[in-house]
């Protein structure tokens, strides 16, 4: 299971405020909210780059049915608890959440994607 979220460079957010990083560009989907709101995306400068950053919770090999389904609600329902809703707006971080099945989905896309991107690089080496 993953908690996905748009990372809002809510690490650096203090550095900017008080003028000491400038921002050139981020690389999130679409334009966000103060002190980043006249910062262009990647994309808007031609640079078709967008990053995530995910927060997951992984189980060890050969759970049961039932155990994925226990960890797929519990989470889930952690997922609208108004502690994790506090935390999203505290963090400027948009909620994506996907259950087991999703999660397994996000991460072969994911190696697809740095597979071709290394591939083409150069870097990926086949065992």
């Amino acid at each position: 299971m993953s908690m996905c979220t748009s990372a809002r460079t809510s690490s650096v957010i203090k550095l900017v405020e008080a003028g000491k990083l400038r921002v050139l560009a981020i690389a999130a989907p679409h334009r966000i909210g103060a002190p980043y709101d006249k910062t262009p995306t990647w994309t808007e400068l031609g640079f078709p780059v967008v990053l995530g950053t995910w927060r997951g919770i992984i189980g060890p090999r050969n759970l049961t049915r039932e155990q994925v389904a226990f960890w797929n609600d519990a989470i889930g329902k952690a997922m609208k608890s108004e502690i994790w809703k506090q935390a999203l707006r505290d963090n400027d971080w948009e909620a994506n959440y996907l259950d087991s099945a999703g999660t397994q989905k996000l991460f072969e896309a994911e190696y697809a994607k740095y597979r071709s991107i290394l591939t083409d690089l150069g870097l990926f080496k086949d065992k």
